[in-house]
């Protein structure tokens, strides 16, 4: 038994890393390899000595760090009726902030939390640090996440965002077609 606690705490790291991996969020990582040490311990009784320890250790830390990337998020709270003496502005306000916590709570974990950092006033390269993760692809998560509430928040101003993008690609296309390069000239590329 205590042969088997020691191998497992050797095997911690490892899943650490693979946890990270998945979750792509350094405490939830932390909490997830935790939960499978408790899980690992409970069905010691299950594990073959005969086999390595590292590959069933593993696959109980992807299952939990699975588990936890499908868990639902963030609910909030959100009252029906506005009190007594609000005004139409307030319940607007309030209806607003309400659309906005829901398209908050409907990112994808890693681009909430980028986007919570940045907000915070994190610059590029702290927000990498802290989430494991190149510079750029940083910078992609929170673009990403300011993108995709705007989408949720105002559908409108998504569709007009969208049809530019569009137009722009139908523009390129058009002139490559017809043999315009980018400084207008025919031909000269």
């Amino acid at each position: 038994m205590l042969q088997f606690h020691d191998a497992l705490t050797a095997e911690w790291a490892c899943g650490y890393d693979l946890a990270c991996r998945i979750v792509l969020d350094r405490e939830t990582a932390l909490d997830v390899t935790q939960e499978a040490i408790c899980r690992a311990l409970r069905h010691e009784r299950t594990y073959d000595a005969e086999r390595p320890l590292r590959p069933w250790f593993l696959t109980i830390v992807r299952n939990v760090a699975l588990n936890e990337l499908r868990r639902p998020r963030c609910t909030y709270e959100l009252f029906d009726r506005a009190a007594p003496g609000t005004t139409l502005d307030q319940v607007v306000d309030r209806e607003e902030c309400a659309a906005v916590l829901r398209a908050f709570a409907g990112l994808r974990p890693v681009h909430r939390r980028a986007l919570q950092l940045k907000s915070r006033g994190y610059q590029y390269h702290e927000i990498a640090r802290d989430l494991g993760i190149p510079i750029g692809t940083a910078q992609a998560f929170v673009h990403r996440a300011r993108l995709k509430l705007r989408d949720l928040t105002d559908p409108a101003a998504a569709k007009g965002a969208a049809s530019k993008r569009r137009g722009a690609l139908r523009d390129t296309s058009q002139a490559r077609a017809s043999g315009v390069s980018r400084a207008g000239r025919r031909g000269s590329r």
